[in-house]
């Protein structure tokens, strides 16, 4: 009877113990980590995935229906009109010809922000890794352009505004750089607050 109490008192006494009760804690944060993890990579891939195809479907239909130059809708609420442009370059027409170069440097961008992307995801929220996803869809949609025909399909003009024609592919990597820059200012501004905040707190 002795030694059973005596193990008894000995695995209460472990159970209680700060080591096994930081383990349990270790153990439920790396499960939680895992899930942010895995849940924040799906979403990134499902929306650069979407946003992809939404990018190939659009430029696909407008290259098989329009030949360069000929306007399909004239007017859209006095803000754009949709039009083939066929465009060797970048925006404004620059670095036309160096396809090559483009290339490359497109490339290299794409697998920084999937690089990053992953190992951002640990840490990320969601808006976050939609704004990686359009961005990486973006670069990845015209990347594929540009090997696969030599140009990237444009159809987007805008009229109130002098700017150049553009697609959905742009769309998405503008949209993204502003979601991740209105993310980070946001976390910026409340990182800031909080030692203000938590000092006011003690002072009361």
């Amino acid at each position: 009877k002795s030694t059973k109490k005596y193990y008894s008192i000995t695995y209460r006494i472990y159970q209680n113990s700060p080591k096994k009760q930081y383990s349990k804690k270790d153990t439920g944060a790396a499960k939680n980590g895992g899930t942010c993890f895995a849940r924040n990579l799906a979403l990134w891939a499902g929306c650069a995935f979407f946003w992809w195809v939404v990018d190939r479907l659009t430029k696909a239909y407008f290259d098989c229906n329009f030949h360069v130059g000929q306007i399909a809708v004239p007017d859209i609420l006095g803000l754009v009109q949709l039009n083939l442009v066929h465009n060797n370059g970048v925006a404004w027409g620059a670095f036309a010809g160096n396809i090559p170069i483009i290339a490359i440097a497109t490339s290299l961008m794409c697998i920084g922000i999937a690089a990053f992307s992953f190992y951002w995801a640990r840490r990320s929220s969601m808006p976050e890794m939609i704004g990686l996803g359009l961005l990486f869809a973006g670069g990845i949609g015209n990347l594929y352009d540009r090997i696969a025909q030599g140009y990237v399909v444009d159809f987007i003009t805008p009229l109130f505004i002098d700017f150049p024609t553009f697609n959905i592919a742009d769309i998405g990597v503008t949209c993204g750089i502003a979601l991740l820059a209105i993310c980070w200012i946001v976390q910026i501004v409340r990182e800031g607050k909080s030692p203000h905040e938590t000092s006011s707190t003690k002072e009361e």
